[in-house]
C-alpha cells in the first residue's frame, strides 16, 4: 500500500505542477500590470502621509491626557475583573470533577465509545480515513460484499466537481473553455495537453457528473498506468473515478481480500493496510457506531462510513 501511496503522491505532484505553470504565467501578466498601476501612485501617497504625520502630531497631544485618565479607570476595571474571575476558577474546577466523574461511570458500563463489534452489514462498504495527509490525498478502502477490497483514493482537496458540476482543481475554478462532457466522455486540457480523460461506465447522462468512470487518458493516465503495472504485473489495472456530489475519489478494485471474524478483520492480496503486502494480516477491530478502528502495534487508523 505505502508504494502504490507513493506512486500517486508522485504522479498527481507531477500533474499538479503541469497545470499550476498555466496559472502563474496569467499571474506574471497580472502581477506587471499591478506593478505599473502602483508605480503611478506612490507621488500621491508620499504627499498625502507628509499631511497625516503634521495631523497625528497634533492629535497626539490631546491623546496624552485623556490615555492618563483612561488609566486610572482601567486599574479600577481589573482590580474588579480579578476578583470574578478568581470564582470562574473555583466553579470551573468543581465542573471538571464531576465530568470525570460521569466518563468513568461511563466506562464502567461498558459504553459502545469503548468500542464493540461490527456485523458484515455494517462493515460492508466504502471508508475514509484523515488521520494521514498523503499530499492532499486520504486514504480508504472499499469492503466489498463478496470478501473482495478496494484501495480508495479521497482526491477532493486537490481536485472535485461543485454543485453545478464545474470543475475545482487545486481550489480555484477551471475556465469551462478548458473541459468537455457529452454526458459520458469528460475531458480536461490546458494550453493543449490532456491532464484528464474518463469515461462513464453507466448510461449517459449529461445533467449531473455524478456517477462511476473510467481513468482512460490524460497526463495523469500516462504517468500512473505504467506504474502500476510494474508494481502490480500486467493484469487489468483499470482505475475507476467516482464523482459522488463535490467529493472525488480514486478507485483500485479487487487489491486484497478480506475476512471478517468478529473483532478480527483478515487480509491479504497486492495491498495490506498494515504490515507486508506478501504476509497475511490479522487486524483488531473496534467499531462504536460511527467510527471504524483497525489497530496493529503502535499504528492506528480511524475511519468513516462514506458509502
Amino acid at each position: 500500500m505505502k508504494k502504490l501511496i507513493a506512486l500517486l503522491t508522485a504522479c498527481t505532484a507531477m500533474t499538479c505542477l503541469f497545470a499550476s505553470c498555466g496559472k502563474d504565467e496569467d499571474k506574471d501578466d497580472d502581477d506587471k500590470k499591478a506593478s505599473k498601476k502602483n508605480s503611478t501612485s506612490v507621488s500621491e501617497s508620499a504627499d498625502e502621509d507628509e499631511k497625516d504625520d503634521k495631523d497625528d502630531k497634533d492629535a497626539d497631544d490631546e491623546e496624552t491626557t485623556e490615555e492618563e485618565t483612561e488609566e486610572e479607570e482601567t486599574t479600577e476595571e481589573e482590580e474588579d475583573e480579578s476578583s470574578e474571575e478568581d470564582d470562574d476558577t473555583d466553579e470551573k474546577k468543581s465542573e471538571k470533577k464531576d465530568d470525570k466523574k460521569k466518563d468513568d461511570k461511563k466506562k464502567d458500563s461498558g459504553s459502545a465509545s469503548a468500542g464493540g463489534s461490527i456485523t458484515q452489514a455494517e462493515f460492508s462498504g466504502m471508508w475514509i480515513s484523515h488521520d494521514e495527509d498523503y499530499d492532499g490525498l486520504y486514504l480508504g478502502f472499499d469492503f466489498n460484499d463478496n470478501g473482495s477490497g478496494d484501495l480508495i483514493m479521497d482526491f477532493s482537496e486537490l481536485m472535485r466537481f461543485d454543485s453545478n458540476g464545474g470543475l475545482i482543481f487545486g481550489g480555484e475554478a477551471v475556465d469551462s473553455d478548458m473541459v468537455t462532457f457529452d454526458g459520458s466522455k469528460f475531458s480536461f486540457a490546458m494550453e493543449g495537453t490532456s491532464f484528464l480523460e474518463m469515461t462513464r461506465t453507466g448510461a449517459s447522462d449529461d445533467s449531473t457528473m455524478d456517477g462511476e468512470y473510467v481513468l482512460n487518458g490524460g497526463m495523469l493516465y500516462d504517468e500512473l498506468l505504467p506504474e502500476l503495472e510494474k508494481e502490480f504485473g500486467t493484469e487489468d489495472n483499470t482505475v475507476y473515478m467516482i464523482v459522488a456530489g463535490e467529493t472525488l475519489y480514486m478507485s483500485f478494485e479487487d487489491l486484497f481480500k478480506y475476512e471478517l471474524n468478529g473483532d478480527t478483520l483478515t487480509v491479504n492480496g497486492s495491498v495490506a493496510i498494515f504490515g507486508n503486502e506478501e504476509d497475511s494480516e490479522d487486524i483488531p477491530v473496534e467499531y462504536d457506531g460511527t467510527t471504524l478502528t483497525l489497530t496493529s502495534g503502535a499504528d492506528v487508523l480511524h475511519f468513516t462510513k462514506v458509502k
